[in-house]
């Protein structure tokens, strides 16, 4: 349950539904779960726990990520910041290679380039 609650919201702007289906597998595991209990075996012994333990800092950090997470990819991975701060995605025209055709592709051609150069 843990991990599907990280699924959930760690992920929540990426997979929108993911929570309608966790509640629909939840209501399935709850009746497999009520079919076994009562048909297939005792209930096992409880215990009191006062709290959930170490749990509960580990959701709370869990939660405080999710809220980045979600922030960063609905920044980065989303066109809606861009319809809505349409300034700040306006695109200038390059100044040198390296902006115009991508950093990694202008260092590539650059070691080829000298590469050949010494051969």
């Amino acid at each position: 349950m843990v991990v599907q609650f990280g699924y959930i919201t760690l992920f929540a702007s990426a997979f929108p539904l993911a929570g309608a289906l966790a509640l629909v597998c939840n209501a399935l595991e709850l009746g497999s779960d009520l079919f076994k209990l009562c048909f297939l075996c005792r209930r096992p012994p409880s215990e009191r726990a006062a709290n959930i333990g170490i749990w509960e800092p580990l959701l709370a950090f869990q939660v405080a990520l999710s809220i980045f997470t979600n922030l960063f990819l609905f920044s980065f991975a989303s066109d809606q910041m861009a319809l809505l701060f349409p300034s700040l995605y306006a695109e200038e025209e390059p100044v040198t290679a390296a902006e115009g055709r991508g950093l990694l592709r202008a260092i590539a051609q650059a070691a080829v380039g000298t590469a050949a150069q010494q051969h």
